[in-house]
């Protein structure tokens, strides 16, 4: 059977009409969405790029003390970090000024150890943030941000110098309030940097990437539907044709009528063409037994029922 025989089979058994006409309802109730329904809104973010200790004494040596501000860190079990953040905006709509509730102003504030130092400058993604960017240290556990426009995609990262116990685990918090936007996320790049959750892999990006993911999955389905629905029915011809071919033997070793060429060309084209596609008779005719015409095999097949 043919590529084209195949589909046609295969639009005879299964009711593609519908399947089209779901997914363009779909496809249309997702236009709809995405047009007049859906608000991206921002997404900001606090990224903590590194976490790194800034001394790492491996052997203890009983003489060596670490002094930071007169005092022996070293005694007290304590250590020094340096935490590089990035406040980024990884949404679709930008920050504003009028963003921000005055009364509680973005930053952050740190759960483990004692802020020692916060970097006075930013390295951003643009010059504006590079130049407008402040930075308040309002006490050893909590820092808050100067209100800026924040565009989508654009960043700015700072430097956080924290003192705290060696057992301890740092954390920070964000504080403020920033319309538009229901939680600020804190993700640990540096724990993650080399490895990617699958469902983030298959559901992750922007609302147009999954709808572009959407059309491509449904093709992907559909030719993998169309394959398995092609290898079923060659599975089920072969099955019924070997069928038709036993039945064929055996009817030749028990008849004692003569069988002429006509009556065996009639018997090879009952065991080729399957009797649930007539329209195949005249493929077979045409091309394989020129000699028959369709109304002798009509004629055998209606004997034969």
């Amino acid at each position: 059977m043919g590529l084209s025989e195949t589909l046609s089979t295969i639009e005879k058994k299964y009711p593609w009409g519908q399947i089209s006409a779901v997914i363009a309802i779909i496809a249309l109730v997702s236009t709809v969405y995405v047009a007049f329904l859906y608000d991206p809104g921002p997404d900001l973010k606090f990224e903590i790029l590194a976490n790194t200790n800034v001394y790492d004494v491996r052997v203890d040596i009983g003489n060596l003390d670490i002094l930071f501000d007169g005092v022996n860190i070293k005694e007290k079990n304590q250590i020094l970090s340096v935490i590089t953040l990035k406040v980024v905006n990884d949404g679709q709509r930008d920050i504003l000024k009028n963003s921000y509730d005055e009364n509680s102003p973005l930053g952050f504030s740190l759960g483990n150890g004692e802020i020692v130092w916060v970097s006075d400058s930013v390295i951003a993604s643009n010059t504006y943030l590079n130049d407008n960017v402040q930075i308040k240290q309002n006490s050893t556990k909590k820092v808050t941000f100067s209100n800026v426009i924040l565009e989508k995609g654009e960043f700015f990262t700072l430097a956080i110098l924290v003192l705290h116990h060696k057992d301890d685990t740092l954390n920070i918090s964000p504080t403020g309030k920033v319309a538009g936007v229901k939680e600020i996320k804190v993700v640990e790049t540096y724990k993650t940097l080399n490895e990617k959750p699958v469902l983030s892999e298959v559901f992750g990006g922007s609302i147009l990437v999954q709808i572009v993911r959407f059309f491509a999955y449904s093709f992907v389905f559909l030719v993998c539907l169309i394959g398995i629905s092609y290898l079923i029915i060659r599975i089920t011809e072969f099955r019924d044709k070997r069928k038709r071919r036993k039945l064929v033997e055996i009817f030749k070793e028990t008849t004692t009528t003569d069988i002429n060429q006509k009556a065996n060309l009639l018997l090879n084209l009952y065991i080729e063409n399957d009797k649930h596609y007539n329209w195949n008779i005249d493929y077979l005719i045409s091309r394989k037994y020129p000699l028959l015409l369709e109304d002798d095999y009509k004629e055998f097949k209606n004997k034969g029922e």
